[in-house]
């Protein structure tokens, strides 16, 4: 009987440490007015895990979480396309339904734009959504998330 609880435990125990990806650190926001950031993070899903991350700056310097992978650097052209979506999407404001289908399983998606302003404060505006209102994202946001999870492969 001893033997069955401790290993429910020890079952349970490695569940609860892989039911979450280690982050990657956070790329750092440039002092530059104008320097931005842009982040996709991603949990839930069937394993809790998330579908990974990308993180990617102004600089072109890229960061990507399990399981998703990318080069250190993305191209000049991925970077262009990055930079003229958060140009577009400048401005645009949406706030996730409150009233949302249960989805115990879905992926969670954060978008996270952080930006230098002239002043030398940092700007952040986040967006969040899961499988269940992903087709009511603004256009903009969503070109904004494709273009950086294009830069990443599995």
């Amino acid at each position: 009987m001893q033997v069955m609880i401790v290993a429910a435990l020890l079952v349970a125990g490695s569940t609860v440490a892989y039911a979450q990806p280690p982050a990657p650190p956070a790329l750092a926001l440039g002092s530059t007015p104008g320097s931005w950031v842009a982040e996709v993070t991603t949990t839930g899903g069937y394993t809790g895990r998330g579908a990974g991350s990308v993180h990617v700056r102004a600089d072109g310097s890229a960061l990507c979480g399990a399981p998703l992978q990318c080069g250190a650097t993305v191209s000049a052209d991925a970077l262009h396309r990055i930079a003229a979506a958060l140009e577009t999407a400048r401005g645009i404001t949406w706030e996730r339904p409150t009233a949302r289908s249960v989805c115990n399983d879905c992926i969670v998606t954060t978008l996270t734009l952080r930006t230098r302003q002239a002043n030398g404060t940092e700007a952040v505006t986040t967006y969040v959504w899961d499988n269940s209102d992903a087709e009511q994202v603004p256009a903009g946001v969503r070109a904004i998330y494709d273009t950086l999870t294009a830069v990443a492969r599995r």
